[in-house]
């Protein structure tokens, strides 16, 4: 967030970053490693947040691998607020409260997709709906 920050890609970028951030803690991906948040800068010189990729199922004993208030596991929703707020996240309450209940739903969207019931079951069992 810091860097994302010091290059001035706005309000929009921050937000979505945060969202990101938001999804890995609540999805379980912990294979949230710096050289997937991107930066493109623009002809002008202008950052910008790249879209969004390999976002998957990715849960590992050991936590996440970027830190979330300090903290690579055992994060909590006071933390994930504590970061919304020092970065300004306009409605990140809101942010994690969407997210959230997008998960909780996971069973539908796995069935939706055709992911195979043990394997949709091994997946939500990871997913930390209550913080």
């Amino acid at each position: 967030m810091s860097t994302a920050l010091a290059l001035g890609v706005g309000a929009s970028g921050i937000a979505q970053l945060y969202r990101r951030m938001v999804f890995n803690v609540v999805a379980a991906n912990r294979n949230d490693t710096t050289h997937k948040v991107i930066f493109l800068m623009d002809p002008t010189g202008q950052w910008r947040l790249a879209p969004a990729f390999d976002l998957t199922a990715a849960s590992r004993p050991h936590g996440h691998q970027m830190t979330v208030n300090g903290r690579t596991t055992d994060i909590t929703s006071p933390d994930l607020r504590e970061v919304g707020r020092r970065f300004r996240v306009r409605d990140h309450v809101g942010m994690i409260n969407a997210v959230t209940s997008t998960l909780a739903a996971w069973k539908d969207y796995a069935a939706y997709v055709q992911i195979p019931p043990d394997r949709s079951r091994d997946i939500g069992s990871t997913h930390p709906i209550g913080l």
